[in-house]
């Protein structure tokens, strides 16, 4: 991967910079914190709130248009991005030893919010984190361990607390349909791109190789360990129309990271999946 502040030539692409009218765009705008819902029905990032989850995709693209045109989800441009920057700064495709863990091991069946982390706050209800341009927690010790906020570029949750909705990238019949510039349908259609590249022989593993090019970092081989290859887990299944989901949950343990799973329709609700807000303009 090579990385430029302008196009050098034809092979360079700013797809994550890319509107849905084609416009590459000087900025773009991620959310600092996990997606939440307002009393207006709006999907924002805001400090001191829970991860919104319980909700299927369209619901949470209908919260996401409501804040007005140029919004969005994450996308698959969008996090590759961050994630081939953050192993150009950190020489390393194990982005938890880099970083850290981020909140993987704090589930509670029991809780209303499953154990999920309000953004913003740690586990004592500090705000250490808030500020911070890098943060993260790598000990390993029982009572802190997976039990803190990550952040990479002042993203917080990048990885863990909960899973995020990823746009433009869906596994159909064990076939990869990718998309990287706006914009979306939900479950892929013909302005898809059916990849020639297989997905991993099983059904989950350790990810150990990708795939990278105009189509960014495709899962293709599974086989590593929790410190090696990318160090965070893949997850597919064969038999659905699967909407991707990325980074992990407060139930994951070390799975989460660079963690694709495509097992789940757009249709699927649960306390761990939810949609972030992004910003193109128009």
């Amino acid at each position: 991967m090579a990385f430029s502040k302008v196009q050098i030539d034809s092979d360079y692409l700013a797809q994550a910079h890319t509107n849905a009218n084609g416009v590459v765009n000087s900025y773009i705008f991620l959310p600092m914190f996990k997606g939440c819902v307002d009393r207006s029905s709006k999907l924002r990032s805001l400090m001191g709130a829970y991860p919104a989850g319980n909700t299927t995709a369209s619901l949470e693209v209908s919260y996401v248009n409501n804040c007005g045109s140029g919004w969005q989800l994450w996308d698959k441009a969008k996090i590759d991005l961050i994630m081939d920057l953050i192993v150009l700064i950190t020489k390393s495709t194990n982005c938890r030893a880099k970083i850290g863990n981020g909140d993987c091991n704090t589930y509670k069946s029991s809780d209303t919010y499953k154990g999920m982390m309000k953004s913003g706050y740690e586990t004592d209800g500090s705000t250490r984190s808030a500020n911070a341009q890098f943060y993260g927690y790598e000990g390993t010790e029982i009572t802190s361990y997976g039990k803190h906020h990550m952040i990479a570029f002042y993203i917080e949750d990048l990885w863990g607390n909960r899973n995020d909705r990823c746009l433009g990238f869906n596994l159909v019949s064990d076939e990869y349909k990718v998309k990287m510039t706006p914009p979306y349908a939900l479950d892929s259609d013909s302005t898809y791109t059916t990849l020639s590249v297989s997905s991993p022989s099983s059904t989950t593993g350790w990810l150990k190789n990708v795939s990278s090019g105009i189509y960014g970092d495709v899962p293709t081989e599974v086989g590593a360990s929790s410190t090696t290859g990318f160090a965070n887990n893949f997850y597919k299944n064969i038999y659905s129309t699967a909407l991707a989901q990325f980074g992990g949950n407060a139930n994951d343990k070390l799975s989460v990271g660079r963690y694709w799973t495509l097992v789940y329709a757009s249709n699927s609700n649960y306390w761990d999946r939810g949609g972030s807000p992004c910003y193109s303009a128009p």
